[in-house]
């Protein structure tokens, strides 16, 4: 049967493009493997049968095998392609986040297919968002999982700690790209650098260390394009970007990237309504890193605890949480803290730490005062090029003060937001403008909440 243009096949077309090759030679590479097989496999597709599978129509039995082992030998690639790379993979099939795998070598055929099949199909097969037990599952080996060992490389060169370095730099101005403009506007390219990155662990001779260094850069790479996926709208897509960059993280045997990706999975978990999801990301991202010293990283997943136990209305436990936060960033080191957790400088601290007061006056009202206060500090520390994080801290400012009954202020508030916003490509923000105007709707109709509505409207 032929597929509708929907169905289209992209994946697929796209390798045989490469290739060079016709759909009779195609055709012919496949049964001469498929004689090959030990016993000999009964396939002889003809052109016409490739250009159906183009078209959509899926094979049956070892048939996407041979395809697949046809079109890496065809293209002269070094790493095997896979069901999953031309676009013959189903969930079911091995797709889920959850079976991702943890070994070495596995890890990184998982990175290539997952970053190939995103840069080929326009319209990749849907990944399932992991929640309750199937998340946690696919976190909790990280614990005790010991890094394996590494792949022999394919190919001559040596590979250094300068070059691990230049891909650390090309990392940093990924994520500053991100926090200026959203993840929307990059977001290829850092999944195309993730690839190349990835392919050099194949591709070149690397002492024991600079290899486990290459490893942690994957895995930052996989944070920054999680992030940017997730911020763009395509959550469970990002989520397994960054379950496999906790995989890479492990192999690194980097504790504190390890805890920084699960601090991703987390408000990923937060962002969509899925408080107990993200608990339990922090909390294992804290058991994990309980023997490193205070600082910046142990301060990120206080402060985020402190933000979902507000909401589950653990006032208790807020305020525990809140003040090992405290401890955590008084304690944090700025010259040895590495470059992906500077992001939670000051401004950071005192934003989090602010929202999470703010959730919590919902269930003690007294606590308002301190989420205004520690909002408005974090505004001025904030640097001026993170335009979606000055959003969101006007976005929660506004809402403190709806929650204080100031709506003069909470138009102040939401119209700098919006200014600030203009430009920013995030999914995340409109979402929160959205949350903004749902709790401004449960005013009635006051004229000032009406005023910030219409704002808000138009911005949307």
């Amino acid at each position: 049967m032929t597929g509708t243009p929907q169905q289209r096949n992209q994946a697929l077309a796209t390798w045989i493009g490469k290739s060079g090759r016709s759909y009779q030679q195609i055709a012919d590479e496949v049964c001469r493997l498929a004689r090959q097989r030990r016993p000999p496999v009964n396939a002889a597709p003809d052109s016409s049968r490739i250009s159906r599978w183009v078209s959509g129509e899926q094979p049956r039995g070892v048939m996407p095998d041979l395809l697949a082992e046809a079109l890496t030998g065809l293209c002269g690639l070094t790493y095997p392609l896979n069901r999953a790379s031309i676009g013959m993979a189903s969930a079911s099939s091995g797709q889920s986040s959850g079976r991702l795998p943890w070994q070495p070598d596995a890890v990184i055929k998982a990175v290539l297919e997952t970053t190939r099949s995103d840069l080929t199909s326009p319209n990749p097969e849907g990944t399932d968002l992991l929640t309750g037990p199937d998340l946690l599952d696919a976190v909790r080996p990280w614990l005790d999982q010991a890094p394996g060992e590494l792949p022999q490389p394919d190919r001559p060169g040596r590979i250094g700690l300068a070059d691990v370095e230049k891909i650390r730099a090309t990392t940093a101005a990924f994520r500053s790209w991100d926090n200026q403009h959203g993840g929307g506007l990059s977001r290829d390219a850092v999944v195309a650098q993730l690839k190349a990155t990835t392919e050099l662990l194949y591709h070149g001779r690397m002492t024991e260390a600079v290899g486990r260094e290459l490893f942690a850069a994957v895995g930052d790479l996989a944070s920054v394009a999680g992030w940017m996926t997730h911020d763009a709208g395509r959550s469970p897509e990002g989520q397994r970007y960054l379950l496999l960059g906790l995989r890479a993280a492990s192999e690194a045997g980097d504790t504190g990237l390890a805890a920084h990706l699960l601090n991703c999975l987390a408000r990923i978990a937060g962002h969509l309504g899925r408080t107990n999801d993200a608990l339990e990301m922090v909390q294992l991202a804290q058991y994990g890193t309980r023997k490193l010293p205070p600082g910046r990283i142990k301060a990120v997943l206080a402060a985020l605890e402190a933000r979902y136990l507000a909401i589950t209305g653990d006032i208790s436990g807020f305020h525990r949480a809140a003040g090992a936060a405290a401890d955590g960033f008084s304690a944090a080191d700025p010259d040895s803290d590495p470059e992906w957790a500077q992001w939670f400088d000051a401004a950071e601290y005192h934003a989090t730490i602010g929202i999470a007061h703010m959730l919590a006056a919902r269930h003690r009202p007294g606590l308002i005062t301190t989420a205004i206060t520690m909002t408005s500090q974090a505004i001025p520390l904030r640097p001026a090029e993170r335009a979606r994080s000055r959003a969101f801290d006007h976005i929660g400012l506004a809402r403190a003060h709806l929650i204080a009954r100031d709506l003069d202020a909470a138009d102040h508030a939401a119209a700098t937001a919006i200014d600030i916003a203009d430009g920013v490509t995030s999914t995340r923000l409109a979402d929160r403008m959205s949350e903004l105007d749902t709790e401004l709707a449960a005013l009635g109709p006051d004229p000032a909440a009406h005023q910030i509505r219409d704002r808000i409207r138009l911005f949307l």
